[in-house]
Order: structure tokens, then C-alpha cells, then sequence
């Protein structure tokens, strides 16, 4: 082992899906270099500023992954999802990003997402759920389910506007004072939500 002043020692810390295992020596400019085992159990001998800095989080396999499912159905469910909720200019962010939806951060490693997606019932005719149509994306807030019964679930959970601010359907009731019936079936006939409010508030 290296003794050093400005030596740290950083085995056995974790970056990204690498371990390091030892002190590897140093590169021709002087940095530290570290043996480190992937998540995959492949070795490989990283530089630290490389690992410190995130530049490298895995032994390659990530990527080599990734390339080779990057045709893949699972794939453009992932990059579909991470649009929705990051791009603007995505037709679908108003619904998800603007409402502030959002993934993650363990999500945005394909790799990870697709290994609880196979662990978890994914199967090809299969749509991503939100069980919490308000919640974000994540393990624990996401199933997958036939595309009818995420229409239903879409339905059941169907966002109102009103005032700038969103509503489910049950929650825009309770402001009314309707039940949820009353209001479901006039949005069902065409009614806007400020004429729905503006009915109730005469009422009163």
C-alpha cells in the first residue's frame, strides 16, 4: 500500500455498480489507479478520478447491454417513460412532467430498470402502471398490466383542471360538494370543469 500525505484509501467504497477492491498504482500523470469488481463480477483496474467523478460506473457491461436491447420493445417503453416526464416538447409531459411526475434516479440506468422489469411480470403485451396515478415512477409505485386495464385505471383516475390546479375526479367532487357520479357523467357529456363549478356554486 501506497503511503502518501494526500493518499486516501477508498476501498471498499462503491461507485455506481463498481466495488473497489485494491490499490492498483498509479497511471504515467500521477493518479491513483483501483482494481474494482462490477455488479456483473467482471474485474477491471479504473482510474479514481474516473470513479469519483462518475465518468465511470460500470466495467462496460451496462452499455454493452443497453446496445444490444436498444431495438427492444422494453426499451422504447423506457425511453418513452423518461420523455414523458423530462421533455417539454414530448406531447404526453403535459400529463406527466408539467404535473410533476418524475422517475427515479435508479430508473435512469436502463439496465437496472430492465432488470425489475423482467423480476416483476414484464411481459411483451404488457403497459407500465402507475398504482398511484399521482406518483412517480419507481419500483415501488409501478406494476405492469394489460393496456384495458390501464385504460381503466386512466378512466377511474381521470385528471380535472380547474383553477390552475389539478384534481382527480373523487377529489374535484369532494370540492363541489357532488358526489362522484354527478361529475363523471357530466365530463362524460361534455361539460367543462369551470361549468360544473359554476352549477354547483349557483346551487348553493
Amino acid at each position: 500500500m501506497v503511503h502518501s500525505k494526500n493518499f486516501i484509501d477508498i476501498t471498499g467504497e462503491k461507485y455506481g455498480k463498481l466495488e473497489v477492491i485494491s490499490y492498483a498504482g498509479k497511471t504515467k500523470s500521477g493518479n491513483a489507479k483501483w482494481l474494482c469488481v462490477c455488479e456483473c463480477n467482471n474485474q477491471k483496474i479504473i482510474e479514481a478520478t474516473k470513479l469519483k467523478n462518475g465518468h465511470t460506473k460500470s466495467c462496460g457491461c451496462s452499455k454493452t447491454v443497453r446496445n444490444g436491447l436498444s431495438r427492444s420493445r422494453i426499451y422504447r417503453v423506457w425511453k418513452c417513460m423518461i420523455a414523458r416526464c423530462d421533455n417539454y416538447e414530448n406531447d404526453n409531459y403535459y400529463w406527466y412532467g408539467f404535473k410533476g411526475i418524475s422517475i427515479c434516479e435508479q430508473w435512469r440506468d436502463f439496465i437496472t430498470f430492465y432488470n425489475w422489469a423482467l423480476a416483476n411480470g414484464y411481459e411483451e403485451d404488457l403497459t407500465i402502471d402507475r398504482i398511484d396515478s399521482n406518483g412517480n415512477y419507481c419500483p415501488e409505485n409501478c406494476r405492469w398490466v394489460s393496456q384495458k386495464e390501464q385504460c381503466n385505471n386512466f378512466s377511474s383516475n381521470h385528471t380535472i383542471i380547474y383553477k390552475n390546479k389539478f384534481y382527480s375526479m373523487a377529489k374535484f367532487a369532494d370540492l363541489l360538494g357532488y358526489k362522484y357520479w354527478t361529475v363523471s357523467n357530466r365530463i362524460k357529456r361534455g361539460w367543462t370543469p369551470n361549468e360544473i363549478a359554476l352549477v354547483a356554486e349557483v346551487k348553493r
